[in-house]
């Protein structure tokens, strides 16, 4: 393209190729449709799309659900395998902050309010996942109620388990957030490094991701600012609003989020000036597990396509589409990749478009 296509252009396209669809070739031709003629310049190249921009994100307690994370699952496995020969698994979400690694205990998958469990065998079963799909894994320590010695012995299995299918580690999920920082960015990134140092005590090598924001933007750049010499990739969230709102429909979904817009510019500039790379390793139309008659739409499939190519066009390196797998354990349990007649959700198709 010899610059970028405008985002009415790519909406029209996308209309385009999706009508007949929804509507069937008689009512389309029937119809006053709108010709779009787009000319591609291959000699021209905005941005590289990465090898694993595309990605799923799961609350920890799924790790724990049993034949969730299986190669057993040969369903989900083969949807894996469908999307992209490789892609990123992030596990962490609110429920990161209140789980137990337990190697020999009894798993548990219980919502944000309580405590879930995860033990060896969760991990074993994810690291043959991760092998058999050839996705790779971000992995979301507790630092809302966890110890640094508990994230160590955790860390250390992880790390056991996944070997090169693991990406990074992440230290504490959505960080400005966390009641015991009292908003406060230096008491959050004293205990990251405390976390980071006694993980680095026995993984030297290990890779680490952050900060894992809901999109503070002064904890964005204080973290980028100091941390980018020892950072696999700076990671930021984003929903388009809450699933209980009434004004979260199709209409606000697909409506051009300028605040949005502007932040992912000012990642793209902040992330060259430091030399390191971003990723939305969280995302979906509306947080709080979806909207019913918007989430679980085709249109909420091109609202994704569409910012998938947003993202890609500032230089993003990829995304993790939230599922609502135990998302406070309201989710429907046929979210991205489970195993039920539910499993071709609207995002899914629109990862698929994507490539």
């Amino acid at each position: 393209m010899r610059n970028s296509i405008s985002r009415p252009i790519r909406q029209s396209a996308l209309i385009l190729i999706c009508v007949p669809l929804v509507y069937g070739q008689s009512q389309v031709a029937a119809q006053d449709v709108e010709v779009v003629r787009i000319h591609a310049d291959p000699n021209t190249v905005l941005n590289r799309i990465s090898p694993d921009f595309i990605g799923f994100g799961y609350e920890k307690s799924a790790v724990a659900q049993s034949n969730f994370f299986s190669v057993e699952n040969t369903r989900m496995v083969n949807l894996y395998r469908n999307l992209s020969p490789h892609g990123l698994i992030r596990i962490g979400g609110n429920v990161s902050d209140h789980t137990k690694y337990l190697p020999n205990g009894a798993a548990a998958v219980r919502s944000e309010k309580e405590v879930s469990v995860i033990n060896q065998q969760d991990l074993i079963d994810l690291g043959k996942f991760a092998r058999a799909t050839d996705w790779k894994v971000m992995w979301g320590l507790n630092l809302g109620s966890g110890s640094k010695e508990e994230a160590v012995k955790e860390a250390v299995d992880i790390d056991a388990v996944l070997g090169s299918q693991l990406h990074s580690f992440e230290i504490g999920n959505e960080v400005e957030a966390l009641p015991r920082f009292e908003k406060s960015y230096e008491a959050y990134h004293a205990a990251y490094l405390d976390y980071k140092a006694a993980i680095r005590a026995v993984l030297p090598n290990a890779p680490f991701s952050g900060p894992d924001s809901i999109g503070n933007w002064a904890w964005i750049t204080n973290f980028a600012g100091t941390e980018a010499g020892d950072l696999k990739l700076l990671t930021q969230h984003y929903y388009r609003g809450g699933a209980k709102d009434p004004a979260s429909t199709l209409e606000k979904l697909i409506e051009l989020d300028d605040g949005w817009q502007n932040r992912i510019k000012n990642l793209q500039q902040i992330c060259r000036e430091q030399s390191i790379a971003f990723r939305i390793n969280e995302v979906n139309s509306f947080y709080g597990g979806g909207k019913d008659g918007v989430s679980d739409t085709f249109g909420s499939a091109l609202w994704c396509l569409d910012y998938m190519f947003q993202l890609a066009t500032y230089g993003c390196t990829g995304i993790n589409m939230e599922t609502d797998v135990n998302q406070s354990l309201l989710g429907d349990p046929g979210s991205a990749g489970v195993p039920t007649d539910k499993a071709d959700r609207p995002c899914p198709v629109g990862l698929l478009s994507h490539i």
